[in-house]
């Protein structure tokens, strides 16, 4: 399997979902709980990480169709919306990065049961909102922060303090089951209820991208918006005619427009700074705050041929210019450029594996890519299997093979520091595959007897 252009995300999801039907034992609880739930639902049905964000990415697209077709928006508009999903950052978004897509399709739902809301005030259409939102926690943790923000449009109804408090209390209440249902989950399984908030970035290698901070978010949505202007105009035209012409429509419109701002800066002051792949979600607030019904009858205030046109601009930018952020191996291969492997030396490392019997011991926080791609978690020996701490200590006892990350800090390299530098006790360095270090036993480091050894190693 070729995965030169694989996100890590994809392989850290095709990790799990292997160690849920195939590990020892196999068991639900093998998922970890720190990943955000959505994106198994799809992983562990299909069984796949490629099939399920492709099955994410087509579900999002055959929604967007159904919204338009039932919107008020022009056949132009219609097939420039279209269009602008198959730049780079929307096909990389539909293909690549299941929690992204899934983050984008829960927002704009969401918003589109709170305009309804607001037009008709009917009960079903707020929770259906509360439902919406709460899948936004399923798909990005971090972006549960918004969702307050979101029902600001709420607290302007002409209402009374307890009626407004039973609308928030309609509106949140499915949120904050999801949110607390998942920290008993991570307190049940990982001892710590917020293991969750960091155990995933840690895996992915994004939590110390940069600094975080307000500051620092600011700044980089800042950033975001110089580097990617042309590309952002749709979103800015819907910006400026919201503020000019539309007040009848304005708070819901505001939170609309405002939020792929704000979870830019939320990115930047996380220290996660986002880059092209969050263009799709300015383009699709833009869309749609032009073509929900209910606001229809908004006077716009610039002429309709602009939002085609500004499209049309997203798209020929994107294509014409090179992104140098996560897009750029996509992009490449969309030109019929080159674009070299990000996992050969894992891929060259793999099949060495294959090649040889027994076991392998490693930390899979940050070597998951390195199961997934073996394709045989029966044969590693991880830190969810109960021997784990005690092969740690005596991995000559246990594992004929020894992977650790020279870059990384995990609980081998804890024990054994020098295994960074190529010194493992009762081990010789087989091979190095960039910044992976491949221990073999040595013969004279024998393992345990038969009759105390773990099974099948």
């Amino acid at each position: 399997m070729d995965l030169g252009l694989g996100e890590r995300e994809l392989l850290y999801l095709g990790e799990k979902a292997l160690l849920v039907f195939h590990g020892r034992p196999p068991l639900l609880e093998n998922l970890g709980f720190v990943f955000p739930p959505l994106p198994y639902a799809f992983v562990l049905v299909l069984r796949s990480p490629l099939v399920g964000a492709a099955a994410i990415g087509g579900v999002l697209l055959c929604a967007l169709l159904v919204w338009m077709r039932h919107s008020p928006l022009d056949g132009y508009t219609r097939g420039l919306a279209l269009l602008v999903a198959a730049t780079p950052p929307g096909l990389w978004l539909l293909t690549q990065s299941p929690r992204m897509a899934l983050l984008t399709g829960a927002l704009l739902a969401s918003f589109v049961w709170l305009r309804r809301y607001c037009a008709t005030h009917a009960t079903l259409h707020l929770f259906l909102f509360g439902l919406t939102s709460s899948a936004i926690f399923l798909a990005a943790y971090e972006a549960v922060m918004l969702i307050p923000f979101m029902v600001l449009p709420l607290l302007r109804e002409p209402r009374g303090m307890r009626e407004k408090a039973a609308i928030l209390t309609t509106a949140l209440t499915p949120s904050a089951f999801m949110v607390g249902g998942w920290a008993y989950l991570n307190w049940i399984f990982l001892g710590d209820p917020w293991a969750f908030l960091a155990g995933w970035k840690t895996a992915l290698a994004e939590s110390a991208a940069s600094p975080p901070g307000l500051e620092a978010g600011l700044r980089h949505a800042a950033l975001f918006v110089r580097t990617h202007a042309l590309a952002l105009t749709p979103w800015l035209l819907a910006t400026v005619d919201m503020l000019r012409r539309r007040p009848g429509c304005w708070p819901t419109t505001l939170a609309l427009l405002a939020t792929p701002a704000a979870w830019v800066i939320l990115q930047g002051t996380l220290g996660t700074p986002a880059n092209a792949t969050a263009l799709p979600l300015f383009w699709a607030c833009a869309v749609v705050s032009h073509g929900t019904p209910d606001c229809a009858a908004c006077t716009l205030g610039t002429p309709r041929t602009l939002l085609p046109l500004s499209l049309a601009v997203a798209f020929f930018w994107t294509w014409g210019t090179s992104l140098v952020d996560d897009t750029q191996p996509l992009y490449r291969a969309l030109h019929g450029l080159p674009a070299p492997s990000t996992w050969s030396s894992t891929q060259n490392l793999v099949a060495t594996l294959r090649a040889e019997a027994g076991t392998v011991l490693l930390d899979d926080v940050r070597l998951f890519p390195v199961v997934y791609l073996e394709g045989r978690p029966e044969r590693f020996l991880l830190p969810y299997e109960y021997e784990f701490e005690s092969a740690v200590r005596t991995p000559a006892l246990f594992a004929r093979f020894v992977l650790v990350d020279s870059l990384g800090d995990d609980r081998i390299t804890r024990v054994h520091p020098l295994a960074r530098i190529g010194m493992l006790q009762g081990y010789f360095l087989r091979a190095r595959y960039g910044h992976l270090l491949l221990y073999e036993r040595q013969r004279s480091a024998a393992p345990l007897p038969a009759l105390f050894s773990p099974p099948n190693r």
